[in-house]
Order: structure tokens, then sequence, then C-alpha cells
């Protein structure tokens, strides 16, 4: 009796078994990974969607706008912090000094935020930190569009950190829009939650900085970048802010600064004093009563050498870094080396302290 396997017909129906039995299987996992491109997310509810870009950087949450329809606008209700950064027209950039097509560009850009600004103001949103980090041309016209960015950051009521880096051209500076914007007793209130106030290329007179301190309670860091128009700095607690929490005070290549004074800041802890190149301005330094001061770094032409003395010296037993590029002529420390016990970093560049 022949077996079921010698008969040619089983063998047909076995094989074209298998064939479907593959074509089966191939379907499924076709199938499946149908299944798993399937764009998901995008189904979500806007205010899921919402909130996932919400935890994205700027940049990123913008890009998702490309995606599809259903991504165009979302990123504008989510975004809590506006950073416009465009690194190509700063002026140390070679290929932006040479770039014909700059003031085009540089239009372009404040086009663009001006829109996304006004699309934020229609919405009412209350955003948390603004930065400006581009160069800017026309003169006049740049003015009116940066006074529109900061006044509606301050009066989101939210704004913890505002970042001007105002690049300029032919000599032009940004100036900060005090009068302009500012000091209105009705805005008073809006700028509480500022934390953080970072200026460069921005003329800022030192009035209004400390007008600042004196009015937001928690702003805990001023770093100031070739910020022109700043001749007289006075920090200290006052009626208004009777305990100031400023931590972190930089001053870098401010030319005009003539003094320097810091009093009753219980919460600093980092000082920085820079100088530009070849400056020979004296320079007033006086500060008392800065407890938590542990680091100080000062690079200028000439201190005024009995207030540098006295102002470091007074905080001596505090400091854990002390960075020192002043004239070898003006400062000796010498007499109060024994008062540095917790010194760990002091770095000097053609100065002649603790000699």
């Amino acid at each position: 009796m022949a077996s079921s396997t010698d008969d040619p017909g089983f063998t047909q129906r076995k094989a074209k078994k298998r064939n479907i039995e593959a074509e089966e299987e191939e379907e499924e996992e076709e199938e499946e990974e149908e299944e798993s491109c399937v764009d998901r997310i995008s189904e979500l509810p806007e205010e899921i969607r919402v909130s996932i870009l919400s935890l994205l950087p700027f940049k990123e949450a913008v890009r998702t706008s490309i995606l599809s329809s259903r991504w165009v606008d979302v990123w504008e209700s989510a975004v809590t912090e506006l950073e416009f950064d465009a690194p190509e027209t700063h002026p140390v950039s070679h290929s932006a000094s040479e770039d014909p097509l700059l003031s085009e560009k540089l239009a372009e850009l404040k086009k663009w935020v001006n829109r996304v600004v006004a699309k934020q103001m229609e919405k009412d949103k209350q955003i948390t930190k603004l930065r400006v980090s581009f160069a800017l041309t026309d003169e006049a016209k740049s003015d009116e569009d940066v006074d529109r960015w900061v006044k509606f950051a301050l009066m989101s009521g939210r704004l913890e950190s505002l970042d001007l880096s105002c690049f300029m051209y032919h000599g032009w500076y940004y100036r900060f829009p005090y009068s302009r914007v500012i000091q209105t007793p009705d805005r008073l209130p809006h700028l509480k939650p500022l934390r953080s106030l970072r200026l460069s290329c921005v003329i800022v007179h030192g009035k209004i900085v400390e007008y600042l301190v004196s009015n937001c309670p928690y702003l805990e860091e001023i770093v100031l970048t070739n910020s022109g128009g700043l001749w007289k700095l006075r920090i200290a607690a006052s009626g208004s802010s009777p305990s100031l929490a400023l931590k972190r005070l930089e001053l870098k290549h401010c030319g005009t600064l003539k003094s320097l004074e810091i009093a009753d800041a219980p919460c600093l802890t980092h000082l920085t004093l820079l100088a530009p190149e070849k400056s020979d301005r004296l320079v007033k330094l006086s500060m008392k009563n800065c407890v938590a001061l542990v680091a100080v770094s000062i690079s200028v032409g000439c201190l005024e050498p009995d207030f540098a003395i006295d102002s470091i010296s007074s905080h001596a037993a505090q400091l854990v870094s002390l960075t020192m590029k002043i004239d070898p002529r003006e400062i000796c420390f010498s007499q109060v080396a024994d008062e540095f016990t917790r010194l760990e970093v002091a770095t000097t560049v053609s100065s002649a302290w603790l000699r």
C-alpha cells in the first residue's frame, strides 16, 4: 500500500498550505508594521499635545510645526520661554560682516519675532523667559521692535529671565527701555517675578539697574556686558527691598564705569568686574557686609587702591576664589595675606598681591 507521502497530490497540497501560511504570516507582519507606524500622537487631543510640547526647548517645539497640519500652531500655545538666537548675524562672525544679504535676513528675522510676539499677545500668554540674541540694524525701527518684545515679556507678569544681546553694527547700541516701558506705576507689580537680567551691547544706566534691584525681590543674577552708559552703580538694601536676593553680579567690559558700591548684600556669592582691554579708567570699588561672598574676579586697568584693599580684605576670611588682573603698582595685599584663610584658588596676572 503506497504511503501518503508518495502521492504527488498530497505533496502539492502540503506545499500550497505552507505557502498560504507563509503569506498569512507575512501579511500579519505587514499589518503589525503598519500599525506600529501609525501617528497616534497626532490623534491625541490638542491639550495633551500642548502639554507634550511644553516640555521641549523652544527651537525643538517650533520645529514640530512641519510635522503635519495638526501641528502647525500647537507650539504657540505650548511655549512659555521665547528664545530668538541667530548666531550667524553676530558681528564677530566673519561671514556675517561680509554677507550682502545680512540686512534682508535680519529684516525677515525681526518680522518673524514680531509675528510670534503678536500671536502670544493675542492669546494673552504669560512667558517666563525672553532671550533675544542677534544683530540689529535700522536703529529707530529696531528700538520700537525690541521695546515691544520687552514690554510684552514684562507685562505678562511671570517673566523670570530677561536676556538681551543686541549686537550692533556701525557703532549703534540699543537703549534699555526704562522710561518707555518700565518706569510706570502700573507696571511695577509685573516686574516682581524677575530672577535673572542679562544685557549685552545695551545702553543701561546705573539708576535703571538700581531701580530693578530695589523692585524685583527675587532678582538673583545681573550680568552686564559691553553696556554703555553705566557710570556709577550702587547695589544696596533699601526700604522697598530690605533684603537683597542678588547672588551673582558680573560687569564685563563696561568701559564707562567709574564706581561700584555694594552694601548689605547678604546673598551675594560671586562678583566679577572686568574692564575693556587697554582701559586706564580709575574704578572705585567699595564692598560692605557681603557675608556670603566666596568668589571675586577682578580685571581692571586701575582700581583705587585704598578702596580695593579695604573692600577685598574685609571679606578675606570667607573668600574661596580670588582672581585678579590689575596694575601691580596699585595694590599689594602683603599686609593682609594671613587673613585669606579659606582661599583655594588664587590666580593673579601682572599683579603683586601677597608678595
